[in-house]
């Protein structure tokens, strides 16, 4: 984690790191479910207590119940994207593959790293999937990992 973020060195640990970890623990994370995610995103322990509470808040919203085995996941592609961009992307989503909000909503919480996965790439593997091979956009998304494959595999 220092390798990326040195900002821990210099973040009060009483005000900042401990309430996150805290509340992180509270929320049903574990040791290592809270190393791992400091690992991909490392200034979720440095960053202001208030904001790690809107980045639950925020996963919450997506569906994911705290203590779940993907909410850790969640956490990941919500951790620094503003709402509006994350309403953005699913409002993508939908469009881009025909989807309703509840298969959205189904989207995001079984491949959470979605809201990640940049436009252009959405737009070749939609353009391949629903009109090259013909999957029904309702497969996809019951089953969103697909769209984190390679297109060359």
């Amino acid at each position: 984690m220092l390798k990326t973020d040195s900002g821990l060195l210099s973040t009060d640990l009483d005000k900042v790191v401990k309430p996150n970890v805290v509340f992180l623990q509270q929320c049903g994370l574990g040791a290592c479910d809270i190393a791992k995610l400091c690992i991909r995103v490392p200034r979720m322990l440095t960053t202001n207590p208030e904001r790690v509470r809107a980045m639950v808040a925020c996963a919450e919203r997506l569906g994911m119940p705290r203590g779940s085995g993907m909410f850790r996941q969640t956490l990941q592609p919500v951790a620094f994207l503003s709402e509006e961009k994350i309403a953005t992307k699913l409002d993508y989503l939908k469009k881009t593959f025909r989807w309703s909000d509840a298969q959205v909503s189904i989207a995001a919480r079984k491949y959470p790293s979605l809201l990640r996965t940049s436009s252009g790439a959405l737009q070749q593997r939609s353009q391949f999937l629903l009109w090259e091979v013909g999957v029904e956009p309702a497969y996809i998304a019951h089953r969103p990992i697909i769209l984190g494959y390679s297109m060359e595999g």
